[in-house]
């Protein structure tokens, strides 16, 4: 998580479009350099990308990111609010500390994803070309290609439809010292669906694998409780 600029985007660079209290409306078209090139900024307010836009990196402070159908950008940053990725989309990378990440079928992420609070959701036919990480959301995905890990938590992660995982699926630790309590987070894992790496547990989880050679697969890190 960069949460080093996450930090920043609350001091506005002055190099970027920014706008304080309202909603930043995007509607650019291919080939048009205005909307290829700009950062566009917002602290207190939502940042909507037309359909077919091009743009560049995209934050906000306390509000929602949409990205409409068939839009280019690069890096998507939000600290309050939720990043929403219409059909066909290309980025970079998405991440969000309080806030889910949702995308419809086609998305095209040339790094990786990733939430502190919040789910991670994701329609047919993602391509992701790193990792997928969480802490306390869950991550859903269907007829996914992952390039990277998928890692979380406290959150479950559901995988089906074909989905295919080049890289481990981590659960970490849960953190002993603030004593926290609550219900085991869930793998669940269809037979269609494949993963390359290892299934690597640091605490106890719940295992719905439909699959039985991927039972082998499996690390247990942490003392029976």
């Amino acid at each position: 998580m960069k949460t080093s600029r996450l930090a920043q985007i609350a001091l506005v660079s002055l190099l970027t479009l920014s706008i304080t209290g309202c909603i930043i409306h995007i509607g650019g078209h291919k080939g048009d350099s205005n909307h290829q090139q700009s950062d566009l900024s917002s602290v207190l307010g939502n940042i909507v990308v037309d359909a077919h836009s091009e743009v560049s990196d995209v934050s906000t402070v306390n509000g929602n990111i949409t990205i409409k159908n068939n839009v280019k950008a690069n890096e998507l940053d939000a600290v309050n609010g939720n990043i929403e990725i219409g059909s066909n989309a290309q980025i970079k990378s998405a991440s969000t500390v309080n806030g889910s990440i949702e995308a419809k079928h086609g998305l095209k992420v040339n790094q990786g994803l990733s939430t502190v609070n919040g789910n991670i959701e994701l329609k047919a036919n993602a391509q992701i070309g790193s990792d997928i990480n969480t802490v306390n959301g869950n991550i859903a995905l269907l007829n996914a290609n992952v390039g990277g890990h998928i890692e979380t938590k406290n959150g479950d992660i559901d995988l089906r439809d074909t989905t295919q995982v080049q890289g481990d699926i981590i659960f970490q630790a849960k953190d002993e010292k603030r004593g926290f309590k609550g219900e085991l987070p869930t793998l669940s894992i269809d037979a269609s669906s494949n993963v390359q790496g290892k299934i690597i547990l640091h605490r106890q989880v719940v295992l719905e694998i439909e699959n039985p050679a991927l039972l082998a697969k499996i690390e247990r890190h942490y003392a029976d409780q």
